[in-house]
């Protein structure tokens, strides 16, 4: 992912919105980042954001923009248009792909290398057997196939 810093004004406007860093320094943006779809984020380490353009569509019709809103992030990078919310503890040493969608979890941890069975056919959260889905390195796993499961889309 190509990044910048952030400029002053930003983290003016994150931190009117409820943000805070242990050294801003080390939280880079994508090109097109805007502050106003992040709130409430404490960063820690190196964090890299991409940018919050799209909205998902759940089901029943609600749309959620993507962005940040009450999560604590310690050294993880963010693809474009993810949604991560209400995170009552921590992400750590995460690698968020493009497009996933976390909400209403308490910690996502990992340490060292680690895989989780990429490329792996699995049954998930169905009990009749059907729904196979396929883990991918692009996300973080159980949000990445629980949206074709859960009926998210993107929209």
């Amino acid at each position: 992912m190509n990044t910048r810093n952030l400029t002053s004004e930003e983290i003016a406007a994150l931190t009117r919105q409820g943000c805070t860093a242990s050294e801003w320094q080390r939280v880079t943006v994508a090109p097109g980042f805007r502050t106003e779809r992040v709130r409430h984020v404490r960063f820690s380490g190196d964090v890299r954001l991409g940018v919050f353009e799209e909205e998902f569509r759940l089901e029943g019709g609600l749309a959620l923009h993507s962005g940040l809103n009450h999560v604590t992030l310690h050294n993880c990078s963010v693809g474009d248009n993810a949604f991560i919310e209400n995170v009552s503890n921590y992400i750590a040493n995460y690698r968020i792909g493009e497009g996933c969608f976390i909400q209403n979890t308490d910690r996502i941890v990992t340490e060292g290398r680690s895989t989780f069975g990429n490329g792996t056919l699995v049954s998930v959260l169905n009990e009749t057997g059907g729904g196979r889905c396929l883990f991918s390195t692009s996300c973080l796993p159980i949000w990445r196939i629980s949206l074709p499961c859960t009926g998210i889309r993107r929209g």
